[in-house]
């Protein structure tokens, strides 16, 4: 079956077509949270909320954009309301831990995860964790995700050009934090 033919079928109801699209698309909701969600502990109950709202709200899928674009957007949208309700409570806090061994995988050949200077990783890690959450979004979807740029100022509902802007800030604030840190870019 296609994927417009799962689709349809999971918006008449099928569990079995909804519970294929779902797991097609699992590694892609699984790389939005391990790039915005630093506490592993916490990635099985986010992705467990994702999936909630996905099934719930499958009817609401009008086809104006891929069906993982769709699932990216709910999964990007949960990722920063659990960040804004630990902020909330005053409890949010997430540095690397201290036996941060391995960059998350990332879905590209070229992402961070195949860079082998572990002491980098940990440094765009920490780069990217410190950004604000307009540009980490960018970031993340552009370079993790593999997004055109059009296609991820859609996800966001903005401009193309206001994209970019934040991109080139992503990656301003990024090499700025990476050359504090002692790296030659």
């Amino acid at each position: 079956m296609t994927t417009n033919e799962l689709i349809a079928e999971a918006k008449n109801g099928s569990k079995g077509a909804l519970t294929v699209l779902l797991l097609n698309n699992k590694g892609i909701v699984t790389a939005v949270v391990q790039r915005f969600i630093f506490e592993r502990e916490q990635y099985e109950d986010i992705i467990q909320t994702i999936f909630t709202k996905a099934i719930k709200t499958i009817k609401q899928f009008n086809g104006a954009c891929r069906f993982s674009t769709w699932l990216y957007r709910i999964s990007v949208n949960e990722c920063v309301e659990y960040i804004r309700r630990r902020a909330r409570a005053k409890k949010y806090f997430s540095p690397a831990p201290d036996d941060f061994t391995a960059f998350p995988d990332c879905s590209s050949p070229d992402a961070i995860a195949q860079i082998s200077d572990q002491e980098l990783r940990n440094d765009i890690q920490l780069a990217l964790q410190a950004l604000p959450l307009d540009q980490k979004t960018a970031f993340s979807l552009y370079y993790f995700g593999n997004y055109s740029g059009k296609d991820v100022a859609e996800t966001l509902n903005i401009t193309e050009a206001n994209f970019f802007m934040r991109l080139k800030a992503a990656r301003d604030a990024m090499k700025k934090k990476l050359i504090e840190r002692g790296w030659h870019l």
